[in-house]
Parts: structure tokens; sequence; C-alpha cells
């Protein structure tokens, strides 16, 4: 298949990933996140996916993954605990209110700390249209999931929900998990794990001095 082809198994499993919007009260919670990064991706003038290197990406990081035997346990020990300061008396200055009227779902929980608090919030217009990248949110949930291995505070039905953490980055990711998810339909991966199996690698990498990979450092303000 050459570049300029579409796959169309790609599509198609992407498609089912994303669904369509259910109009309806009591629709699953929705970021929006990854919506708005495909709509980066496909107005964007400078950003590109090169198909062949996206698939050799994921053939390669799901090996090293296997390898190292990579889960939500094994990435239990990481030094990043974020936490939470409530100052808002809706949620009577304890985060764990936050989290119960969540109702187990990642998304919801997104969402909640968005609309709650400013720091969380962080949207821009792109295009005439407004996108949500939602790092530190999408971050603080990751970071209960894997610190809980899924389990009581940690527990969400759709962390599948949360994206990687980064702006254009997010499509690039999404595209590796569904080749992932392609190869292995089994396969125990989701953009979290993703996230933090790439930027422990690159640290892992940089400390050994080996930064072999070019890779692109941003400046930010939601970090």
């Amino acid at each position: 298949m050459s570049d300029d082809e579409i796959d169309l198994e790609l599509l198609a499993l992407l498609r089912q990933s994303l669904g369509g919007s259910i109009n309806r009260k009591n629709a699953p919670a929705e970021t929006k996140v990854l919506e708005g990064a495909r709509y980066i991706y496909n107005n964007s003038i400078d950003v590109a996916l090169d198909s062949q290197s996206t698939k050799a990406a994921a053939e390669s990081i799901w090996t090293s993954m296997q390898h190292k035997e990579y889960s939500i346990k094994t990435w239990s020990t990481h030094e990043l605990h974020p936490k939470a300061k409530n100052e808002d008396t809706r949620f009577g200055c304890r985060f764990l209110n936050c989290i119960d009227e969540a109702g187990g779902s990642a998304a919801a929980l997104v969402n909640l700390l968005a609309e709650n608090f400013p720091c969380f919030n962080d949207e821009q217009r792109f295009e005439g249209r407004r996108v949500r990248f939602y790092k530190r949110a999408q971050i603080l949930v990751a970071d209960l999931w894997a610190c809980f291995e899924g389990e009581s505070y940690g527990k969400f039905h759709d962390i599948n929900e949360i994206t990687m953490f980064a702006g254009c980055s997010i499509w690039c990711v999404e595209l590796i998990k569904a080749h992932i998810l392609q190869r292995d339909p089994d396969a125990k991966v989701n953009a979290v794990l993703l996230d933090f199996y790439l930027y422990d690698t690159m640290k892992e990498k940089e400390a050994a001095g080996d930064e072999g990979i070019p890779h692109h450092r941003t400046r930010g303000i939601w970090y």
C-alpha cells in the first residue's frame, strides 16, 4: 500500500472506536478530545503522518511493550502522583466527591474538572472551531487509574476514552493504538499506557545519552 492509499480496515476501526454522537439524556460521556485532534490533523497544513512509518512505529512499540511486560501494574511505581486542590464548596473541598460525582466514568471526570476548574480547561479555537486538549485533566484521571491499578478510586468503565496527553500527537498515538489492535485484537493496550510507555522510554534514552529518535519539545502553560 502506498502512502497515498486509504487503509480501509484502519479507517473502519477508527470509525468504530469513535462512534457516532448519541443525542439522548443518558448518553455515555465523551471528552471530545480525540474528535478535536482528528479535526486538527485533517485541517492543518503543517501536520502530516506517514502511514508506513506509523505502522512501523506501532510494531516496534508493541513488540517492546510485550518484551517488557508493560502494563498498569508495571507502571504503578512511577514517580508522578498529581494532586488536586479543590476550593469549590460544591464538592465540599474533597476531591473524592469529584470522583463520586463522575460515577465511575473517566470521561465524565475529565469533563467535570474542565467545567469546574479553569486550570484544567485548556480549549482553543482552531480554523473556526473550538477544540479540546484537556491535558492536565486527562493526566489526573490516568494517574488515578494507574496508581490504583484500575480498582477503587481508579476504577473507570471507560478508561479507553482517555487520549494521549498532548496536542497533535493525540491523533498519531490513536493511529498507533489502532494498528496494534488491528494486529492483535486481544492486546491490553490503550492511549494511556502508550503515553506512559513512550514517556518512560524517552526518559530512559535521555539518561543513557541515546536520543536516537528525533522528537520535539513545545513550551506550554497547561502542564
